[in-house]
C-alpha cells in the first residue's frame, strides 16, 4: 500500500473517533540534487525520464520512492537498508557496480543518508564504477491550508 494510501486511513480513523477534527496533509515535494562525490547542485529535472536506482536506510522506503518518482525519473533499482544503516565502501561499490552492469548511472538517495554514504569513503573512480553518479535528493514540506494549521497551533500555544 502506497504512503497515500496508509495517511488516507488515518485520516478516515481519526474523523471516525472526532468528526469535527482538523486534520492537515504534510508532503515533500523535491527541490535538488547535491552530487555526493563533487558536492554541487543540479536541478531536479536532470533525472526525469531516466532511470535510476535508490539508496536509503530510512524508516519509509516506500514515501521516498513516491517523491522520487514525481521527479518524473523511473526506478531501475533499489536498495533499501535499515534505518539508520552505517554503509560501507564494500556496499557502495558494490551497489554503483551493479548500476554501472544495468546501465543505470544514476543513484538516488536522501540527504538524510548523505552523510553516512559520503563517511563510507567509497572509490567514486573506480573503473568498476566509474560514471556512476550518487545524487542526494533534496525535499522541502508542503502543509496544506498552513496557515490555517499555525493559525491554530498559535491558539493553543498562547492560550
Amino acid at each position: 500500500m502506497s504512503s497515500l494510501g496508509k495517511a488516507e486511513i488515518v485520516r478516515a480513523a481519526l474523523k471516525d473517533i472526532n468528526p469535527g477534527m482538523d486534520v492537515f496533509n504534510a508532503s515533500y515535494e523535491p527541490r535538488r540534487l547535491h552530487d555526493v562525490a563533487g558536492g554541487y547542485e543540479t536541478d531536479i529535472g536532470s533525472i526525469n525520464g531516466r532511470p535510476v536506482a535508490l539508496l536509503c536506510a530510512i524508516g519509509d522506503p516506500g514515501s521516498f520512492e513516491d517523491t522520487v518518482v514525481s521527479t518524473g525519473a523511473f526506478i531501475g533499482a533499489s536498495y533499501y537498508f535499515i534505518d539508520h544503516h552505517i554503509f560501507t565502501a564494500a556496499e557502495i561499490d558494490k551497489i554503483a557496480k551493479e548500476c554501472k552492469d544495468k546501465g543505470i548511472d544514476t543513484i538516488v538517495t536522501t540527504e538524510k543518508d548523505l552523510p553516512r554514504i559520503k563517511n563510507a569513503n567509497a572509490s567514486w573512480a573506480s573503473p568498476d564504477t566509474a560514471g556512476v553518479r550518487i545524487l542526494a535528493l533534496s525535499v522541502d514540506m508542503k502543509i496544506d491550508r498552513e496557515e490555517q494549521l499555525f493559525g491554530r497551533l498559535d491558539t493553543v500555544l498562547n492560550s
